[in-house]
Order: C-alpha cells, then structure tokens, then sequence
C-alpha cells in the first residue's frame, strides 16, 4: 500500500492511500472524512507535469495534485501498477475472501427450516396481506444461483428422447467447449435432431454460435437464440434449415410457427453478407425475418461518451439539450426495448421466435433477457434477475471483460462499450413504467452497474464460461449475488411498491396484483424514455436536490421495513414456544400505570392470531401514536395519553433491545 502525503484531491488537502483495490483520498479538513475511487472504476491515467489525472468510465476526472514532479511520477506508477494487471488473477476479487459468503451446513439447515415454517405462515394467512415471508436464498451461494435444468423444469418444458418431434432435449456435445468456445458447456435443443446436425448447424454460424433455446410460453412458443448465419452471397446449408424447422416444429399453435427478428438495421445485416454473414434468407428457409434498428457497439460507445460529457459539466449549458439529442442515446434505448416488446407480443400471440445480431452475445442479450423480464415474472423479483443474468449474459458468453475494459491499460481499444450498462438503463425505463411489477429497485440496478467494473467480485471478471472454469473463478472469489442475498442488504434493494401477480412464490403483498406479462401496447418513442439521472448524473453538483422527487418513496421505504421488522419479530415469537412467556412480560411492560386504558391497546399489539390486515397496517405504517377507533375515541383517551401510545418503531426497537 502506498501512503503519499501533501497532495490536493480535487482542490481538497489531504494525502491518498493506494492498496489493490482503490484510492483513498483523507482530507486535512475534519468536516470532510475521505474519497474513495476502485481501480476498476479508472478507465485511463494521465500525467501532467505535477497533476495525475484520473478518467472514470463515466468520463469523470479526478485530479490528484502533487507537491513536486517526481511525486507525482511516482503516485502515477503505482495506480498504473495498481489498476491495470495483464493477469485476471491479479485483480482484487482473488484475494477478497469476505466471512460472511461461507455458511456452514447447521446455518444451512437453520435458514431451511425458518424458511419452511414461514412459508406454512404464509399460506394459513393468505388473505391477511401483510405476513412477511423471507426467502430462503437469503445469505445463499451466489455462484450457485442459477441451475438451467431447474429453471426449463419450472417453466414447464416438455422433455423428449432423441428423435421425438416437437420436444426439447439437452445437448452435451460441448462440454468440454470444444464445439463453442464462447457457450455454456450444455444447452436445450429439439429432441428431433441429432448431435451431428448440431455440429454442422453450428459450423454455419458466425464463432459456431447454434438456434438454442432461452424459454418457452406456456402456449409452448420459445425464445431462442443464435449470432448471424454464414449466408454470404450465395451460401445454403441444409442442415442448418432443417434444424430450423425442427426448431418450429416444437411449437403446435396455428401460427407462423417462427420468427426470425434480426437485432441489427436492414442496411447492416445486407452489408454483413458481403464479409460472409447475413440473414436467413426467404427463399431458403421459409421464414420472416423482421429487423430492430439497435445500434452497434460503436454506435452505443460514441453516444454514452458524449451524454457522459455533457452530465460531467465538460459541455456549454446553451447546447446541453442539443447535444443530448444528437447523440442519440434515448434512442437508442428505445429501439431496444421496441425490439423486446415485439418479441413479447409474438410469443404471446403463440409464435416462436429466434433472435440474432452479429455476434449474438451483445444485441441478442439485451433483446432476448429484456423480453424474458416482460414475459416472466420470476425473472422481476431479486433472484429472478440475478439468475436471468446468469443464465443470458454470463453463461451465453457476453464479453464483459473485453467491453467494459477493465484492468486494460488500453483504454482506446474500440471493442469497449457499455452494452451491459444500457441493458441496464432498459431495466431502469421498465421499472420507471411498471413501478409495482418488480421486487426489486433502483438502487440494486446500481449496485450492479458499479460492480460490474469494480473487481471485487468474480461475476463479471471473464468473457465467457470457457475462461470461467479455466480461472477457476466459483471457487476462488466470490459472487455478487452472495453480496446481495446478504440478509443485511437483501432489503435494502426491494421495491416497497411490488405488487406480485397471483402464484409467484415471493413474500406476500397488499394492494391489486400486478400483470404477469408486462408490455408496451404502442411503439415505445424517445418521448417514453429519460434520462437515467442515478447513473448518469453521478457527479454531478447541482443546485437541485435531483433525489427530491423521491422524498415520497423513500417514506413509503421507510415505512415498509418498520412493517418488515415488526413481522419479522413477532412471527418468531408468536411461532416459537420459548418466547411465549415473554409475550405477557412484554404486555406488563407497554402498560402505563395508572392508565386502564391501555389494556385494548396492548392487544390489539400483541394478540397477532386476530390481527386483521387494516389494524396491522395502521399500527405498523404509523409514525406518530395510534390508537383503535373502535375501541376508544380521541376524546375517551386518558390524560397524559402521549406517554401511554407505543409507535412501531419505538415497539421493535424495544422487542429488538430487551428480547432478541
């Protein structure tokens, strides 16, 4: 670890501390405790005579100013060292072995059976909205998050032996990723198809990436996805149009059976022909194929640049507005999610659907999840995310590392771009427009964001499982999702406003259930999409509270967990013989003397088997004293009343201090 003394962070005096995984900046004035920059966050390193500075991947310069040259010199030598390692197994997330992602197996079995005994409370009172139910992942393994066999099996798939038409099979040929470097080790194909017609499909693809399955409606059309096929000028591969039709044949509605939506402008699919890619071609496989207008990645770098600019304060307020158009980044979020939503109404409508770009792992990833999150409530609840991640962005081979450009010391190599984050600010648009359809809220959206470029975890560190496996990275560093199911934050990234549809498994709700399917009913316009303020407004100092808006939200956040809490903890009183002797303790105790009148109140608290949903709410949402009309009117209560009410709060901080 470096320790630098007399340097001006940003025009602040202080002194940095450098270790493997960030910056610390302590500064000399005590009404201004640190700044901490992650080496994953700093894209690029600049010197210039006593100043280092540092350039974020938000664009974002930090300026670190030095007493003399050669300290400088050397504070840039040591960041450089630092932040830029040629090996991945030099990074942060190897040597970060945090104590609480290891569980022994008595916790284990501890975390099973609460679970178990919640879930019985949460089906004897279903229709008292309020029990809270926690979710057995909590404090999980996050390297073990996602199963694809568990996941096909809970949406239903038909399973079938080879030769059975209209089935789906697993296929193993790649498990030793020698078919496809960039996939993961199995994948779900027809079960009418042979191994070596996979093989073959898969050579006519672009880096051998095969029609694959995602997930399937209950109407049985599928999702599927593949990269480009090699049609070129004059190219024709039967077995690659027979696996389609296979592929088709899987669904039985009297439909069109499948589609092909092609992620990519017109222009840039029939240009791709010329360098031997392309489209499926009418002629040849029978089959629509409509286009989505999603920009490249060159496309999408040069935009976030530019909007990037002008949020850091780097533009002229006159043009800020000018140039947030021209860059085209609104749209681009649009064209994205128009292209989900066409996805979602042709597999509701019953046709099957086959989503490719180039490449098939940037494009087709954010086309193909965001329509698995409409279409799929499980993937809106926290799990359900991390697991679609996994499963379309991870496992499927999205090149996190070489797009995000972390530890790459090469900062103006063209094959960044933020594909993952704009995937993202989707997300963020969907929940903007759904806000009671996911469990899940801004914030967790922006702890992946920083963590994807931070390495501290090992979840996005490689750009494919190939890579994964050779690094060894389940067993040596640790998940995100172990980070997030972390019971002390769990909570700290649910959405007060979800509203589950009927059937999900997940903690119980008050309030109209939200749609199982979400979706726009018109195109999606630049007028439906903002600006993503959290992310992209990051640095900025503004005169304007830019979290204001939120001040309502944040009360209701508030509110929910005291609810949370109080449920949490009486639940495990009223459930437990031990603490049954406490609960007439607890009752004397909220008595105050002198006052008779209490005596309702306190039951009303305590007798949680009669608690109806409204009486409960009232108590626990409350922040000021509250009382039970039906039993006593504000003008029956006794003298020095205020010394008598218990609000929520003060009621678990209380069974929390003296009991549990």
């Amino acid at each position: 670890m470096l320790k630098e003394q007399g340097i001006c962070y940003n025009d602040m005096e202080g002194y940095v501390l450098v270790s493997n995984y960030r910056i610390l900046f302590k500064s000399n004035d005590k009404f201004v405790q640190y700044e901490i920059i992650t080496l994953g966050y700093i894209m690029k390193i600049e010197r210039k005579a006593k100043k280092v500075h540092l350039q974020g991947w938000d664009y974002y310069i930090s300026k670190i100013k030095c007493t003399e040259r050669e300290q400088g010199k050397r504070i840039e030598n040591i960041i450089m060292n630092m932040a830029y390692r040629d090996r991945i197994t030099d990074l942060f997330a190897f040597s970060y072995y945090p104590e609480w992602c290891y569980i022994n197996e008595q916790e284990r079995k501890l975390q099973k059976l609460n679970w178990i005994v919640e879930k019985h409370i949460n089906e004897k009172y279903a229709e008292s909205s309020l029990l809270f139910v926690s979710d057995y992942n909590i404090n999980m393994d996050g390297m073990k998050i996602f199963n694809m066999i568990k996941d096909f099996d809970r949406i239903g798939i038909q399973w079938g032996n080879y030769g059975e038409r209209g089935r789906w099979r697993i296929c193993n040929i790649n498990k030793d990723y020698e078919e496809c470097p960039t996939y993961p080790n199995k994948f779900v194909v027809p079960a009418s198809v042979s191994d070596d017609m996979v093989r073959e499909c898969a050579s006519f693809r672009k880096r051998r990436r095969l029609p694959v399955l995602c997930w399937q409606h209950k109407n049985q059309a599928s999702i599927n996805r593949s990269s480009q096929p090699k049609i070129g000028l004059s190219n024709r591969c039967e077995d690659d149009i027979k696996y389609l039709y296979e592929m088709k044949m899987t669904n039985p509605n009297d439909s069109d059976g499948l589609r092909v939506l092609d992620s990519r402008p017109w222009a840039n699919a029939e240009a791709n022909r010329a360098r031997g890619g392309g489209y499926e071609l009418f002629d040849q496989y029978n089959i629509e194929v409509g286009f989505h207008n999603i920009a490249n990645i060159h496309s999408v770098r040069s935009a976030y640049s530019i909007v990037h600019s002008l949020c850091n304060g780097y533009k002229h307020d006159k043009s800020w507005y000018t140039e947030l158009g021209n860059s085209q980044l609104l749209y681009h979020v649009k064209c994205i999610l128009n292209g989900a939503n066409d996805v979602v109404k042709l597999v509701e409508g019953g046709t099957s659907v086959l989503i490719h770009c180039s490449d098939g792992w940037d494009r087709t990833s954010q086309v193909s999840s965001l329509a698995q999150l409409m279409l799929d409530p499980h993937y809106r609840t926290i799990t359900g995310f991390c697991e679609l991640i996994e499963k379309e962005w991870i496992s499927f081979g999205h090149r996190f590392r070489t797009r995000l450009g972390f530890s790459d010391i090469n900062y103006s190599d063209t094959n960044r771009s933020p594909i993952f984050p704009q995937f993202l600010d989707c997300v963020f648009q969907l929940l903007r427009h759904f806000p009671t359809s996911f469990e899940f809220n801004e914030e967790f959206l922006i702890v992946i964001l920083n963590e994807s470029y931070n390495c501290k975890f090992g979840t996005f560190l490689c750009d494919n499982d190939k890579n994964r496996n050779h690094y060894k990275i389940k067993t040596e560093t640790t998940s995100l999702w172990s980070f997030i199911h972390r019971r002390d934050n769990f909570y700290n990234y649910k959405n007060p406003l979800y509203m589950p549809p009927h059937g999900v498994s997940i903690m119980t709700h008050f309030g109209t259930p939200s749609q199982i399917v979400i979706k726009f009913e018109e195109s999606v316009g630049v007028k439906d999409i903002v600006l993503w303020e959290k992310f992209f407004m990051r640095n900025v100092k503004s005169n304007v509270n830019l979290s204001q808006g939120d001040t309502l939200l944040n009360r209701v956040v508030e509110m929910k967990t005291i609810i949370e809490m109080f449920m949490m903890q009486m639940q495990e009183i009223n459930n437990n013989e031990k603490y049954q002797c406490i609960i007439e303790d607890l009752k004397n105790k909220l008595y105050a003397e002198g006052n008779e009148g209490i005596q309702p109140f306190t039951d009303l608290i305590m007798n949680i088997s009669v608690l109806d949903t409204n009486q409960r709410l009232s108590l626990a949402v409350s922040p000021e004293p509250v009382y039970r009309e039906d039993l006593f009117s504000q003008d029956d209560l006794p003298e020095h009343s205020e010394s008598i009410m218990v609000n929520s709060r003060d009621l678990t901080q209380f069974i929390i201090d003296e009991y549990l």
